[in-house]
């Protein structure tokens, strides 16, 4: 574009902009996102959480570093902060919980690091259900859409990108290879 259109260009955008905004719009004041009020909870732990999967307003759970797991089942007034038996040099980068018994923890770090974990009973006991057997795999985070259908996506590994899922509440993890996703980039 010349120097000469570029000012009639920016015109002409902000012409647009502001005709497809209302007065009204203008005159309402900031969006309702922007009430959000923030509260300081103690979690009761001192290590560094990582994620959190809200179930609702009043179940929640969080994850950490240390082996570190936390539930709320008050809105965040009181945190549970517990670390798992024989984890405690993991790094629980990602949680999702369905409710306030069942959740899955995922561990982050190169090859048998990265474990998948699940609780039905509120984290009283803990299931390991997968273990990665890739030395320089590394899975980042999870995800569920219901009970029983999972996906977890991990950093590539020799350019393929490392996706697992399952179809039956993380019983089996399987590699999802038939999947049409481009190689990974580097960098």
């Amino acid at each position: 574009m010349s120097a000469s259109r570029t000012p009639n260009a920016l015109l002409g955008v902000a012409l647009l902009v502001s005709a497809c905004t209302s007065p009204e719009a203008q005159e309402a004041g900031p969006l309702p996102f922007s009430r959000i009020h923030l509260e300081t909870q103690e979690s009761g732990t001192d290590v560094l959480l990582q994620a959190v999967s809200a179930v609702n307003d009043t179940v929640a759970w969080a994850s950490g570093h240390g082996g570190t797991w936390a539930r709320t089942l008050d809105g965040g007034e009181t945190w549970t902060a517990r670390v798992m038996p024989g984890a405690d040099t993991l790094q629980f980068r990602d949680v999702f919980a369905l409710d306030s018994e069942r959740a899955w923890l995922l561990s982050a770090g190169s090859g048998e690091l990265s474990r998948i974990y699940r609780t039905g009973n509120g984290g009283a006991t803990w299931e390991l259900q997968f273990l990665n057997p890739e030395p320089d795999g590394f899975y980042d985070c999870l995800e569920f859409r219901d009970a029983d259908r999972g996906i977890v996506y991990g950093d590539a590994v020799d350019g393929e990108l490392r996706i697992l899922r399952t179809r039956d509440g993380g019983d089996t993890w399987e590699y999802t290879r038939s999947l049409d996703i481009p190689p990974a980039l580097a960098g």
